[in-house]
């Protein structure tokens, strides 16, 4: 009997980080368990796709690993060993450690080592055959199988040259008639296609996904093809790989298994066909191995090394996981499963008794940003919020979209000038990439998929008496929820009563439908113009997006970029009166930070007048930093989702930080490498030392541990990072529920966004800035 392995996983693991050690080294005859905490055999874990240490197990040790990673370690006591390429690794006894997955040829090859295997025949010379939109892992998994034995593997692409890519998709089974598809890694080519001499290489392999359909048309594919078949060398082909082999017309009178779906292709080519039953059933005729899918990997690289006379020897001694004494690192830390009990300390927003209570009215697809900004903006002012939904009750949740703006294949897009007329998107090179400008009108948008919204009231149970004002988000709802007399029948009632109504973007439809704008002065998406005009508005033509118009009890706007002045004329309709809110704050942002974690504190105090500044190293003001939605969808951790394009407001370089009065740190996964910018730790480290508010969420607080000022403090973050949190000194504060932030002294931490409303209240609290009634 060989070695057995212990693969530790969880939700969103890396996606080839699993995989490919995974199926390699059942490859190479070593039987390996995945188990994860609280799942049990069958059940699936997510991965994530990324491009482009607890209990004391480093301490001492040589180690490397992602270099986001590095103060963690180097805090945990072990020898940082700096990795020069994103392939290296270092192996210290039992501890083998890896940058990323582009490492794991020399990561397995190591480990395999480690464990007694001896490779032997490996001096081989293997060609992959390569496509836009080949399966991610039916190309990464064999192609570094092979590598790792040693073998040297090229991969290339008719009309590409090496060091080209190929984008892969992810093709998976996920409860639909036939296989999803989603983006996957790129694929860096190794080789040029043009001028190849096949002769050189003893082996083909053919991966599958959708790119066999068109190399298939692709003469000197099939070319190719055929001289490694009439050759009689290894070809192995996987999944949609035999529509190339079937257009080559090599597989009359061959035995071969292929994807379902590609059986007629196979039958109507000669060959017999091999039922793959069950899926990873893999067959090998003569010279040719085929394979129906991924999940069949161990058996489909097994018997191309097979084929190619390449074995890896092992003592044959049964080990279980603690006997063979390897940790299997793929540069991931393991998370803490008990926390400290933390005292807590009562917030400023938590004491006080709401002093005036709105209705947030919601609906599927509402505009993302158009909730969740006024939505915990007003309980940050001590104003309670109800958010309902009709057909929906307190604890369900709506979907929302995420809808940017900018230049789209198809459309064109407009801007206003200043004289009034308009300009197309050629005349907008100057301005900020994506995010446009927001003096920018825009004739469309993008829609992608938000965070989960959960309502807090049932909508069947409102009492329109004990509400003193109603919020309309925009987005796709306003559609459907404009045709719901149950809807129009309460917005009828705050209109006549003359509260407050706050309405943005597509909003205006609800207010038109239900005849609450005749007469009035609003504006909207411009789009909405028509509609607003033949309600009877006065309709105001939008010159920016950041426009607001009050007219009464109506407050209208364009869209979320509107926020802090549709907010603030909202309060003021209330009858809220703000003070102490002549400061600047400074927001510190990088690359995919949390998408609700930058916004909505950043609009809360701009929409209390103070003025606010977002800066991020090496950008400048105008530009945009990407972001990204985490959110909890059932998994055993955070999903993530592209979220919407921030433009930042001033540029990095030259800037003077005593000029600002406070610093705030969104989380999100920027913190993982401003951790690694000397400048950024100085930034911080001006902030903390001056006794300056400084208010961080999430995985902010990993800035914080890095630069060294926790030492004797007490905070909490999100519970992951609280090994950082701990090394760096600080006593943990439980976030005991997970919206639990804390003050000590000029220090505010929060450990997720949806504590918002306690975190932007108690930032308010240190800097003076109040909100009353």
């Amino acid at each position: 009997m060989g070695k057995s392995v212990l693969l530790l996983c969880g939700d969103y693991m890396e996606d080839h980080e699993a995989m490919v050690p995974f199926q390699a080294l059942q490859a190479y005859g070593i039987a390996v368990d995945a188990a994860c905490p609280g799942k049990k055999a069958g059940d699936i874990c997510r991965t994530a796709i990324h491009d482009s240490a607890a209990a004391n197990s480093v301490k001492g040790r040589k180690c490397t690993a992602y270099p986001a990673v590095k103060p963690v370690l180097i805090d945990a006591g072990a020898h940082w060993v700096e990795p020069e390429t994103m392939k290296a690794c270092v192996a210290d006894g039992n501890i083998i450690t890896g940058a990323t997955y582009k490492g794991h040829p020399e990561f397995i090859q190591l480990f395999v080592r480690a464990l007694g295997g001896k490779i032997t025949g490996s001096d081989k010379k293997i060609l992959f055959l390569c496509g836009d939109f080949m399966e991610d892992y039916e190309v990464t998994v064999p192609f570094q199988s092979l590598e790792a034995l040693g073998c040297h593997v090229d991969a290339v692409c008719p009309k590409k040259k090496g060091g080209d890519t190929c984008p892969t998709a992810v093709h998976d089974f996920e409860g639909d008639q036939t296989y999803s598809e989603k983006p996957g890694h790129s694929f860096t080519l190794t080789a040029s296609f043009e001028g190849l001499d096949a002769s050189n290489y003893d082996a083909l392999v053919i991966p599958g996904g959708r790119a066999p359909e068109y190399l298939a048309l692709d003469e000197t594919v099939i070319a190719l093809v055929k001289e490694f078949m009439h050759s009689k060398k290894p070809v192995a082909s996987i999944c949609h790989g035999q529509q190339i082999l079937a257009a080559a017309g090599v597989l009359k009178g061959r035995k071969c298994t292929a994807y379902p779906a590609v059986k007629l292709n196979v039958v109507l080519g000669g060959a017999t066909w091999l039922e793959p039953d069950p899926i990873d059933r893999c067959y090998t005729d003569e010279n040719l191995v085929t394979g129906a899918a991924w999940p069949g990997h161990p058996q489909f690289v097994s018997q191309l090394m097979a084929l190619l006379g390449i074995r890896c020897c092992e003592c044959i001694v049964w080990l279980d996981y603690k006997g063979c004494g390897i940790l299997l690192a793929l540069a991931i830390l393991t998370h803490y499963f008990e926390f400290d009990l933390g005292t807590r300390n009562a917030s400023a927003m938590a004491n006080c008794k709401p002093q005036k209570k709105v209705l947030l009215l919601c609906g599927d697809f509402m505009e993302d940003y158009e909730a969740m900004v006024p939505f915990q903006a007003l309980q940050a002012y001590g104003i309670a919020v109800d958010a309902v939904c009709p057909g929906k009750k307190a604890g369900d949740c709506c979907r929302t979209a995420i809808q940017d703006s900018g230049a789209y294949h198809g459309y064109q897009w407009w801007r206003s000038d200043s004289d009034g007329s308009r300009s197309s998107s050629d005349d907008l090179a100057g301005d900020s990439a994506c995010g446009g400008n927001d003096n920018d009108i825009d004739f469309t948008f993008t829609e992608k998929r938000g965070h989960n919204f959960s309502l807090n009231a049932n909508f069947d149970e409102v009492d329109f008496s004990k509400y003193d004002g109603l919020l309309l988000p925009g987005g796709r709802a306003p559609e459907y929820l404009a045709i719901n007399e149950s809807v129009l029948d309460c917005v009828r009632k705050f209109s006549d009563s003359g509260k407050p109504i706050g309405s943005i973007c597509h909003g205006q439809l609800i207010l038109a439908a239900a005849g609450s704008v005749r007469g009035r002065k609003c504006t909207a998406l411009h789009a909405l113009g028509p509609v607003l005009i033949d309600a009877g508005a006065h309709w105001i033509e939008p010159k920016t997006r950041m426009d607001c118009v009050a007219d009464g009890n109506i407050i209208t706007g364009v869209i979320y970029r509107a926020h802090p002045e549709y907010i603030r004329l909202f309060v003021r309709a209330l009858g809220g009166k703000v003070t102490g809110s002549d400061k600047r704050i400074l927001f510190l942002c990088g690359d995919f930070m949390e998408d609700y974690e930058v916004t909505v504190p950043f609009q809360s105090l701009q929409a209390l007048g103070c003025h606010v500044d977002a800066v991020s190293p090496k950008k400048k003001a105008g530009d945009i930093c990407p972001t990204a939605v985490h959110d909890f969808e059932g998994d055993q951790t955070y999903s993530e989702k592209p979220g919407h394009n921030f433009i930042l407001t001033a540029s990095y370089e030259g800037l003077d930080a005593s000029s600002y009065d406070a610093l705030v740190i969104p989380g999100g996964r920027a913190p993982e490498y401003l951790a690694l910018d000397e400048t950024v730790i100085a930034l911080v480290k001006e902030f903390m030392q001056s006794r300056k508010p400084v208010a961080s969420i999430c995985h902010g607080q990993q800035i914080l541990a890095a630069a060294g000022v926790l030492k004797g403090r007490r905070c909490t973050a999100y519970p992951t990072v609280k090994l950082n949190v701990v090394l760096g000194g600080a006593t943990w504060l439980e976030p005991d529920p997970i919206d639990r932030c804390y003050t000590d002294e000029n220090l505010v931490t929060g450990a997720a966004w949806p504590g918002h409303p306690e975190f932007v209240s108690q930032l308010m609290a240190l800097l003076g800035i109040q909100v009353s009634f």
